[in-house]
């Protein structure tokens, strides 16, 4: 066959040419049919700019809405399903909308109940009042709102008030953060299973569907909102110089009434100056385990001399935990760990596996 001629060259590069250009910009490559007339597969670049393929970061979608468990604030417990399908939370840096099978958690604050921050205030307000029964009335009833009155009452200048006021926030502040030990929240907080937010969900009532029929409650009457999930995990180490009740470790773990904890423990300490409850002890490596040594006498009547206790909030009550213990809360508050002796720094420390299951 012989060579074709430079001007038919010509001609087909033109023709290719003008093929390109008349295609629109950024549409891609031209696609040739495949040998056997068919047009090949699409890739991932073939897909339309308002479609995304599915990719790591895609957030899949929950075959069946989540069990949610809503804490209201007069102590009920809803347990069921809502009817929105994502969550809208506006935050300082614009609208979220948070599909409920990424969420963990929404605590909900003063910004979700308007009327109970107007009561608060109201309250305050009478802090300052001649009538000492209604100062006291005014301290019991904002200790009882807890931790929801901690943002007003720290937002009070101390410096610019009557001496009866500055009192009343004062004592007010000491018993409610000794009490409940929880943080105070004047925004909602959202807690994914991707990050942490704070805003206000924008929904005015919550609706469960219960086993018992739907039942449909006011936001500002919601403390939290929880999946009943997975349980919690932390591990605590408690190092040999947190021995005694006045000097516990205050862990980063956070617990509520009904909520179930369970907690193993193990490794060991080691003293060479000990005191219990009615003797004292000196000697090289005094070293007990988390079930501490009975034949050392006991700690606050009634633990074992080196062993592990712990409680629940400032105030809470203490209990033995020993190499295990599972146990459902009926305090709330922050858990605090102790070596039931007073004595020397020491050295060593107890590994602790700790999982907290929601209530049920």
């Amino acid at each position: 066959m012989s060579s074709p001629r430079p001007a038919h060259l010509l001609a087909l590069v033109a023709i290719a040419v003008a093929a390109a250009l008349a295609a629109p910009f950024g549409s891609g490559p031209v696609r040739a049919s495949g040998d056997d007339g068919e047009t090949p597969a699409a890739s991932d670049d073939d897909v339309p700019d308002d479609e995304t393929p599915p990719g790591d970061d895609a957030v899949p979608e929950p075959s069946e809405p989540p069990i949610l468990r809503a804490q209201l604030r007069n102590g009920m417990v809803l347990l069921g399903t809502v009817s929105f399908e994502k969550l809208r939370v506006r935050t300082a840096y614009g609208e979220l909308l948070i599909p409920l099978g990424e969420l963990k958690e929404v605590n909900f604050g003063l910004v979700s109940a308007p009327e109970l921050s107007d009561e608060i205030d109201a309250w305050i307000e009478k802090l300052g009042s001649g009538d000492r029964s209604e100062r006291q009335d005014a301290i019991r009833t904002l200790v009882k709102h807890g931790a929801m009155a901690i943002p007003k009452l720290r937002a009070i200048d101390l410096k610019d008030v009557e001496v009866r006021v500055k009192q009343g926030v004062e004592k007010a502040l000491k018993e409610i953060e000794a009490t409940y030990d929880v943080d105070a929240r004047p925004e909602d907080e959202v807690v994914t299973k991707r990050f942490r937010v704070a805003g206000a969900v924008i929904v005015d009532d919550l609706t469960v569907q219960t086993e018992f029929g739907p039942m449909t409650v006011p936001v500002s009457a919601v403390e939290s909102l929880r999946t009943r999930d997975a349980p919690r995990r932390l591990e605590v180490k408690v190092p040999s110089k947190n021995n005694g009740i006045g000097n516990m470790f205050k862990s980063d773990l956070q617990v509520r009434r009904g909520e179930v904890i369970e907690i193993k423990a193990k490794g060991q300490v080691t003293y060479g100056r000990i005191r219990t409850d009615r003797s004292s002890r000196s000697g090289s490596g005094l070293t007990f385990g988390p079930t501490g040594q009975a034949q050392y006498g006991t700690y606050q009547q009634q633990f074992a001399a080196g062993s592990l206790f712990m409680k629940i909030g400032n105030n809470g009550t203490p209990r033995p935990v020993g190499d295990r213990v599972r146990f459902q809360a009926s305090e709330e508050g922050r858990i605090f760990f102790g070596i039931a002796l007073e004595g020397d720094p020491g050295s060593g420390e107890f590994e602790l596996d700790v999982t907290v299951e929601p209530a049920r």
